[in-house]
Order: structure tokens, then sequence, then C-alpha cells
């Protein structure tokens, strides 16, 4: 079985192309010294998370800065990874910034992928927080969450390329400038990241945890 490639995508993988074997197994060996997933607390496997997929994204961008042909496939999930890493991080900041202003926990689930809708949560909330804070940095972050929910407002535009109607994803994309796109998301992240461990540091000192 094999299946034409476009020009440009002859070299799809650099890993060794072989059929599955029956000692494949995506459980480890017992004794196996390999990677294993990071500590499974519910916070540290959030932030886990949210690193894991930012480190991933700035790994493809550095690809896709350098340009090449080849390199265009990796648009898709490079787009993917720093969507999905700044939706993790708004949704674990509206609780936080729910339980210092003393309002209902949300369901962050119920926001199901809407960066719009986890914006127009989080952005209010920030301002009240963190009073202090230039409000044109927060109007820039809106700005640009505002774009990439543009581009895809579910989360599935840059993993598919049908959407379940049948239609074509991503109608309103027509391509990035690679170097300025990972820019503009890596700021967003860095403003979103403080804004975490400055509400992360007031909710340990309004709740700290008790003493052993």
């Amino acid at each position: 079985m094999q299946r034409d490639r476009p020009d440009g995508f002859e070299d799809f993988t650099e890993l060794e192309m072989s059929w599955p074997t029956n000692t494949d197994s995506l459980v480890p060996p017992r004794g196996s010294q390999g990677l294993v997933a990071p500590i499974q607390t519910r916070f540290a496997s959030e932030y886990a998370r949210i690193e894991g997929f930012r480190a991933a994204a700035q790994i493809l961008g550095e690809q896709l800065i350098k340009g090449g042909r080849p390199e265009e496939r990796l648009l898709y999930p490079f787009a993917s990874l720093w969507r999905h890493h700044l939706e993790l991080q708004l949704k674990v900041l509206l609780p936080d910034l729910e339980r210092l202003l003393g309002l209902p926990m949300s369901d962050t689930s119920e926001y199901d992928h809407s960066l719009t809708r986890l914006w127009n949560a989080v952005g209010p909330k920030l301002a009240q927080v963190f009073p202090e804070d230039d409000d044109v940095d927060r109007r820039n972050v809106g700005r640009v969450l505002s774009q990439l929910a543009g581009f895809d407002p579910d989360g599935q535009h840059f993993r598919y390329a049908v959407q379940r109607n049948g239609r074509q994803t991503l109608p309103n994309f027509r391509g990035i400038d690679a170097a300025a796109f990972h820019q503009a998301l890596m700021n967003c992240s860095s403003f979103l990241d403080a804004a975490l461990n400055g509400a992360g540091y007031m909710v340990a000192e309004f709740d700290p945890a008790p003493e052993a």
C-alpha cells in the first residue's frame, strides 16, 4: 500500500518505515528506564501539559521559521499546539480568578474549546484582580486571541481538513508569517503565564495548604 504524496513531501519522516510487529507495544516493559509521565497530581499534571504543548509548539516553530517547502506541513500541528496551549492556560486561570473574586467556580468544560468565550470570561476578571496592570496589554492579548479564534473557532480547524458538515476547514485562513505568528502567540503565552503565577500565588496566600 502506498499513496502518492504532493511534491516536497517525499521525505515524510526520518523514522524507518516498517509494518507493525507482534512485539510492538505502547506499554513499557517491566524495568524500563524510558520516559515516564510527569507527576500526576492535579495541578502538576495541568501545568506539565501547559508547558509541554508550548515547548512542542516552540520546537515546530523553529523549523517553520527556517522555511522550505517540506516544512509547511508542520503548520497544522504547530498552530494546533499553540491554540491548545493557550486554551489550557485560560482554563486553569479562570477558576483561580473566580476564587479570588469570591465567585462561583466555573465548570470550564462548559466552554468547550472556545477561545472567545474563555477570554470573555477571563479578561474582565484579570482587570479586577490586577487593576494596576496596563489595559493595553490585556487588549492586545484579547485581539490576538480573537484572530486565532477567527481562524479556528472550535479547536478542530487546524486538526482536520473537513468539518462535520462537510465544509472545508480554515475558510478565513490564507497563510501566516511563521516568525510573526510564533512571536505573537509567545507574547500572549507570556502574559497569561505571568497572570497564572500571580493568581496562583494569591490563591495560596488566600487559602494556604494545611501544615503537615
